[in-house]
């Protein structure tokens, strides 16, 4: 088991965070798509007036080898997306799952507050029987060029907790691109996969090395109550912030004007 020691809470001034996304997944609820959720954008249209379909498509190669070997084709269910004004938050509905999704994520309490606004209406509109996963994502880039820190290396950056292989000078002269993947248990029916590792990132016209860090953490306990839900999710949440801060230095922790929260 991955266990990540305590921090400080923080939100950074300049924060490499670029989206949060929450799903809560739940036993299959068909009425969902029999027909376009009316009621539920009824009630939701006012903060998230822009409402789009996307319907999955499953490669034709995929589908002549399903028919070929005698396999059924799954129904691909449709994705009901609906987004503010600004783009910068979405939620999306299927029969199978809910989400939040953000570019504009500041504090968890905004962004708990939003999501359990979406809970109520959803949850007296389709009355699901009880949640079966509940998973929080962060996805964090970190541009050097963005914190003033373009002449040092990623080992002076990068925590030798999440990439001892940029602490070795045998290996850290050659690396230009790499990605890691790893999957962690990290308490009672709570798990972890955690993607990281040095990217080509578009920052404007220009393109630079960036350090990718990944983290979607997911609960498979069964839930009944939104209260239980979202004491699930605020434990996610205090995990991926410790997680982030052990995988950083002390350096790159300063450079991004961290502000210390209750």
């Amino acid at each position: 088991m991955l266990v990540i020691p305590d921090s400080e809470r923080v939100i950074y001034g300049k924060s490499p965070l670029f989206e949060v996304i929450c799903q809560v997944r739940f036993p299959t609820i068909l009425k969902i798509g029999q027909g376009e959720p009316v009621d539920f954008q009824e009630e939701i249209r006012g903060d998230y007036p822009i409402f789009s379909i996307s319907a999955p498509q499953m490669p034709e190669e995929l589908k002549n080898t399903l028919k070929v070997a005698g396999i059924g084709i799954p129904i691909e269910s449709s994705s009901y997306e609906f987004k503010s004004e600004d783009g910068s938050w979405k939620i999306s509905l299927t029969k199978e799952f809910i989400a939040i999704t953000t570019t504009a994520y500041r504090k968890f309490e905004d962004f708990k507050s939003r999501f359990e606004l979406i809970l109520k209406i959803f949850n007296n509109v389709y009355r699901p029987s009880f949640f079966s996963r509940i998973g929080l994502r962060y996805q964090d880039l970190i541009v050097r060029s963005a914190i003033g820190l373009e002449d040092l290396e990623w080992n002076a950056l990068i925590s030798k907790n999440l990439a001892f292989e940029l602490h070795d000078p045998a290996i850290s002269r050659g690396v230009k691109y790499y990605m890691k993947n790893f999957s962690f248990v990290i308490g009672e029916q709570e798990s972890l996969s955690l993607k990281h590792g040095i990217v080509e990132a578009t920052i404007g016209k220009s393109k630079e090395d960036g350090y990718l860090i990944d983290s979607d953490f997911f609960s498979t306990k069964k839930v009944v109550s939104t209260d239980e839900l979202f004491d699930t999710l605020s434990g996610l949440n205090r995990k991926s912030g410790r997680l982030f801060r052990w995988s950083i230095t002390d350096r790159l922790h300063a450079a991004m004007e961290p502000t210390v929260l209750a």
